[in-house]
């Protein structure tokens, strides 16, 4: 590049007073020649863009991809000079020159293959778990526990929404369940429904004997009086002994309700569903909130991913729950390795540079890293290695 910078500021002049000594006409198709060499159509567009720049009419623009004819010492000028520079920015970029340290070139494999093991440069370190909190429940906020930057344990309480009107609901349903479990250990009407049905079936029998001994002793209608009596007795406790299952399942559906209760008023404390740290706040104390409304912003930053790019041919030695090992190249990172695993591997190869996304979760000790770093990934991909790894889980 600074080749190319010193010919545009030094050799101009020199190059302008050399051209005018030599005829148009020997120049030109040495133009012509190192031009056609260069196929890409951007530079002929590149081209076009400074003729247009320069006044050049179409017939001079048209005379620079046509053999023959000639050329003012302007366009000559130009065509020599986007050749040169052509040449020298390709062979630049072939060789690695003026690459940005960290930028990684996609016609290079950003890649090292050993026997056993991968190695993934340049793996960017990203969020794992980032969640919005909601509320599950609607009302009038009361209490507000926590603010940006604290760090939260999973179950801490975050918020607490106004609950007077649940707790009565939650007393009532509890004094239904407390009558319901009487009602259901009360069996009075069963034994009391037994016993006269057994002293209605003792009449009957009495009545039949006495028939039996004597014709026409007790009357026929007393009899079906009796018999009457004895089956009503039966039905009732029938019926008793229904309504004593009843009495069972309406304990059963009070119990419900005061579990109903119980969960509504949990839904009135939000708390952090997973550890890490509070991003942003969304509501504050006093504020009406409904269900599914973001209350906190929570990262997880204890456990975070690195994702890096492999080759489709490398891609298939890669397993899921492989172990691997992070480096960083930051100085307050040099003495620390970072164990992991292999979470994912995408199946679908990005079309351009046929390269497949690998993410890989690791522990962020003493929490270190901050998503944006960049490190290297050594993948061990021998089958030993991933079973040892499952097994330890």
């Amino acid at each position: 590049m600074k080749f190319v910078l010193y010919f545009c500021l030094t050799g101009w002049k020199k190059l302008s007073r050399f051209l005018k000594k030599i005829r148009f006409t020997y120049l030109l198709p040495l133009g012509q020649r190192l031009w056609l060499t260069q196929t890409s159509l951007a530079k002929i567009q590149l081209t076009y863009l400074v003729v247009d720049s320069l006044g050049e009419s179409t017939k001079v623009k048209n005379t620079i991809f046509q053999s023959g004819g000639r050329m003012t010492l302007k366009t000559v000028t130009i065509i020599l000079f986007l050749t040169v520079f052509m040449n020298c920015l390709g062979h630049f970029e072939s060789t690695g020159f003026g690459q940005q340290a960290g930028v990684r070139n996609d016609s290079v494999p950003a890649f090292a293959i050993t026997e056993s093991k991968i190695r993934v440069p340049s793996a960017v370190v990203k969020i794992a778990d980032a969640i919005s909190v909601p509320a599950e429940y609607n009302g009038v906020l009361t209490h507000m526990l926590v603010k940006e930057g604290q760090i939260l344990k999973e179950g801490d309480l975050v918020a607490k929404i106004k609950d007077s009107e649940l707790r009565l609901q939650l007393v009532r349903a509890e004094y239904e369940n407390q009558i319901a479990n009487l009602t259901a250990k009360n069996d009075v009407d069963i034994r009391f429904s037994r016993k006269s049905s057994d002293v209605a079936q003792s009449d009957v029998t009495r009545s039949l004997e006495s028939n039996t001994r004597v014709p026409n002793a007790v009357p026929v209608a007393k009899l079906e009086r009796q018999v009457l009596e004895r089956d009503r007795t039966l039905l009732q406790l029938e019926q008793a002994e229904r309504d004593f299952e009843v009495a069972k399942l309406k304990k059963n559906l009070t119990k419900n309700q005061v579990e109903l209760s119980n969960l509504l008023l949990q839904k009135t404390e939000i708390r952090a569903p997973i550890s890490g740290m509070v991003t942003a706040v969304e509501r504050q104390r006093g504020e009406w909130v409904e269900p599914s409304e973001t209350v906190i912003r929570l990262v997880k930053i204890d456990r975070l991913r690195v994702e890096g790019f492999i080759t489709a041919e490398s891609a298939s030695k890669v397993r899921i729950g492989a172990p691997v090992e992070v480096k960083f190249t930051q100085q307050w990172l040099k003495d620390f390795k970072y164990q992991g695993t292999i979470v994912f591997v995408d199946p679908e190869a990005n079309p351009i540079n046929s390269q497949i996304v690998v993410w890989a979760e690791i522990n962020n000790v003493n929490n270190r890293l901050v998503p944006g770093l960049r490190g290297d990934i050594l993948i061990d991909t021998r089958p030993q290695a991933v079973q040892n790894e499952v097994n330890q889980r």
